[in-house]
């Protein structure tokens, strides 16, 4: 990527910002750290309940068992 080189004018406009000053903060710490924490937090919306959500993946593991003793069926019967 090309930067173009910075000339006197932008280096001279660039140190004469004013940052704020450092005396006071507008908020307490603890209330800012709380705030930036809630921020990264990411919530999905809760369709179904926790319990119900479960008994879909048990039903949904069971189904998986079941298809696999059936693909496999022939495989078994053979090793008896």
């Amino acid at each position: 990527m090309y930067q173009e080189p910075a000339n006197d004018l932008t280096q001279e406009a660039g140190s004469t910002e004013l940052s704020p000053p450092p005396s006071r903060a507008i908020f307490r710490s603890e209330a800012l750290e709380h705030y930036i924490q809630n921020q990264e937090k990411v919530e999905l919306p809760r369709l179904i309940s926790l319990k119900f959500f479960r008994f879909l993946w048990i039903i949904a593991l069971l189904l998986m068992v079941a298809g696999s003793i059936v693909a496999f069926w022939p495989l078994i019967e053979q090793l008896r």
